[in-house]
């Protein structure tokens, strides 16, 4: 090899190495989202367009069911917060009751790329405030609010079958309560006593 060679490959190494780099740092910004930037939240279940879809940073659970096209006929957002916040990686489940379809009942959901699940409209940081086992007799709505797919719709339920029926006998008496099924009643259980 002369010396020409010998420039000539170093040169394209060089240009390689630097294409390279190029390609990483653009993958790299496709994958990351920053300040101001976008997001990839999977939204699956009774949409219309289920999938991946980029939303802005600051998104909410609402703004990632908008951008799937919105929900079909029998989807259940009962127990969803809407305007929880959605970080890169989020997946959102709607559940959905119209069988023809192919949905099965059940809760839908947003499950953070975290190491702790957020599970429908309770976030990890509320699920962490239950200290103790909260009274289904005697826990106000603002407690209530606080347990795994419990919103303040569902506590409101609850606080009403209350005054209608008296103390909880049993934590399954709670499966009474219009909008708790036998799902949502495993996740709610570890934390309540009656």
């Amino acid at each position: 090899m002369d010396k020409f060679q010998k420039v000539g490959l170093g040169g394209l190494a060089t240009i390689a190495v630097i294409v390279a780099a190029y390609s990483g740092t653009q993958m790299g910004l496709e994958r990351a989202p920053s300040a101001g930037g976008q997001i990839a939240v999977h939204v699956t279940g009774a949409v219309r367009n289920p999938g991946i879809v980029r939303l802005r940073a600051g998104s909410n659970v609402q703004d990632a069911i908008d951008a799937s096209g919105g929900t079909i006929k029998g989807a259940d957002l009962v127990g969803l917060n809407l305007a929880e916040v959605v970080m890169d990686g989020t997946k959102i489940e709607i559940a959905g009751s119209d069988t023809i379809q192919g949905f099965m009942p059940g809760m839908s959901s947003v499950t953070s790329p975290s190491p702790k699940p957020v599970v429908a409209s309770a976030s990890v940081e509320r699920v962490a405030e239950i200290q103790a086992a909260i009274s289904l007799s005697q826990a106000t709505e603002a407690e209530l609010d606080k347990l795994p797919g419990v919103g303040p719709a569902t506590a409101k339920k609850i606080i009403e079958y209350r005054s209608q029926h008296g103390r909880f006998q049993t934590v399954d008496d709670l499966m009474n309560v219009k909008g708790i099924g036998p799902k949502k009643m495993e996740k709610i259980r570890p934390f309540v006593v009656p």
